[in-house]
């Protein structure tokens, strides 16, 4: 019997009153999408509502102190704290919401967490829907909890995809020719790659969700090597990637550097990597294929 359902199988509360009070935390984070000219007048505090990122903050207070009078099974808990803190990506014009919540107590707080991101995030919408009616809310999860009976939960990584295709060049300029696996070497960069040995961009990325970003003039077919990029990958969501994460490919783990050049030649074929390419330095090397999955490491 599921220890939420009683002899009759409907729900009850369950009895925690022979745990132990323990020191508990947990994280959560999720994503706010908006217009740019939107997430602008926020950033600015022109939105005629007031502070949006303040009173977002006590609303994501007040919902973790209340969660267990909106989820049915969730017992009221003494919080001892709750913090949330945002992290703005103007380029894709989204806000990442991490919530922190701590209690000494019988049950956990992942559900005040995640209740304080979701709310947090609801607020927002309401501060700006005067502006924006199609602002998104999305990629809400748990992100790391400790303390009682389960300890410490953190998972490896927050966003998986997969590598399409990889390749490599002799000359710099040239495309870069496909091939079937690869060996990264630490601090260094692709075997038998041009742009390996140097201090900066030793493996390159380029992510083909980013083609949407493409001219509507500019038609770009996804050929393998043609954009002059070291791995092609597909399924991470790209307001995930951001300089300062790392990404891990098997064994292998790099670190974003920049995504984009400072300065990029439209010239069609380059024009979308060198604006939008993933740079990255080599922290730990290893083998690479085809078709294995890539994740961004949950450092959060």
């Amino acid at each position: 019997m599921f220890s939420h359902m009683n002899k009759e199988g409907r729900g009850k509360m369950v009895d925690i009153g022979q745990k132990d009070d323990t020191n508990r935390i947990a994280r959560a984070h999720g994503y706010v999408f908006m217009s740019r000219d939107t997430l602008d007048k926020v950033i600015d505090d022109e939105v005629k509502k007031g502070d949006v990122l303040q009173i977002a903050q006590i609303a994501g207070i007040m919902a973790a102190k209340n969660t267990y009078q909106l989820i049915p099974l969730c017992h009221p808990i003494l919080i001892t704290s709750v913090d949330l803190t945002y992290n703005i990506n103007k380029e894709e014009a989204s806000i990442e919401i991490i919530s922190e919540v701590k209690t000494m107590g019988k049950t956990g707080v992942e559900m005040e967490a995640m209740q304080a991101v979701s709310s947090a995030a609801l607020t927002i919408y309401d501060m700006c829907k005067g502006i924006e009616k199609g602002i998104r809310i999305g990629e809400i999860s748990l992100i790391e909890k400790s303390g009682g009976r389960s300890g410490k939960w953190k998972p490896e990584v927050i966003a998986e995809g997969k590598i399409l295709n990889l390749a490599i060049s002799s000359i710099k300029g040239d495309d870069k020719i496909p091939v079937d696996s690869v060996t990264i070497i630490e601090n260094f960069g692709i075997k038998d790659d041009v742009h390996a040995g140097g201090k900066t961009k030793q493996v390159s990325l380029f992510a083909v969700e980013t083609l949407k970003y493409v001219p509507g003039n500019k038609m770009i077919d996804v050929v393998r090597g043609k954009f002059t990029e070291n791995i092609t990958i597909v399924g991470i969501p790209i307001f995930m990637i951001t300089p300062g994460k790392k990404i891990r490919i098997n064994d292998v783990i790099l670190e974003i550097e920049s995504i984009g050049k400072k300065e990029f030649v439209d010239d069609g074929r380059r024009y979308i990597v060198s604006r939008k390419g993933i740079f990255t330095h080599v922290l730990k090397g290893g083998n690479v294929k085809a078709g294995d999955c890539i994740g961004v490491i949950n450092d959060i």
